[in-house]
């Protein structure tokens, strides 16, 4: 059974950090942005995660300032 039937989802302007949390306690790889109608805008995942990082080590950015969208 490849797909969840209650995925993990999160309004857009979700904080990063928030994502990136609830992602690591539920030990997930992705998870689905939804716009404020309730359809699906974007799709979250651990590469994103690792792009992030990336910056951050980088010294790109001190801290992610990204919202989710």
């Amino acid at each position: 059974d490849i797909m969840t039937e209650k995925p993990y989802c999160v309004p857009v302007g979700t904080p990063v950090e928030t994502v990136i949390s609830i992602m690591s306690e539920k030990k997930i790889s992705s998870i689905i942005i939804t716009a404020s109608n309730g359809e699906i805008d974007s799709i979250f995942n651990s590469t994103d995660i690792l792009v992030i990082l990336i910056k951050i080590v980088k010294g790109e950015t001190a801290k992610p300032k990204i919202n989710i969208h």
